[in-house]
């Protein structure tokens, strides 16, 4: 299996729901969808809120701020493709605005590492031409 292949099982698939979540993050913009009727900030990206179910959903701009929910630091790579990225961590970031997503934490200290530490969005091409979103540590602010 090539390479290109390896990497294409590792890239998102771009829907019309979520392709304006992966436009915004090429131009270096964090988004949600937020619901018309109950206000619920959600992602991933959906037709329908999954709180009211509505299908009455717009697109919002996120801070990028959040905070570490909960974290797990890899030793191993699960996939070839990470194979020369160990140690990495990925964690789940509670956002400022409400939602929680899965992401990377880059230019960490495991030592000081904890749930509740404050983190900032970072953008980048990730694997191929697909934008990605991971975080970094605020240093100086306290969680």
């Amino acid at each position: 299996m090539s390479l290109d292949n390896i990497l294409n099982e590792l890239f998102p698939v771009i829907t019309e729901s979520n392709k304006p979540f992966y436009d915004a993050l090429g131009e270096g913009r964090l988004t949600a969808n937020k619901c018309n009727e109950c206000a619920h900030t959600f992602l991933p990206p959906a037709n329908h809120c999954p709180n009211c179910l509505s299908d009455q959903v717009d697109w919002t701009a996120l801070s990028g701020e959040g905070t570490v929910y909960s974290w797990v630091e890899y030793h191993r790579a699960y996939h070839v493709a990470f194979k020369d990225k160990i140690p990495y961590v990925v964690a789940i970031v509670q956002l400022k605005e409400g939602p929680r997503m899965i992401s990377n934490i880059i230019n960490y200290d495991s030592d000081f590492l904890k749930v509740g530490m404050p983190i900032q969005a970072v953008f980048t091409s990730g694997l191929g031409d697909v934008p990605i979103v991971q975080f970094k540590p605020i240093i100086g602010k306290e969680g």
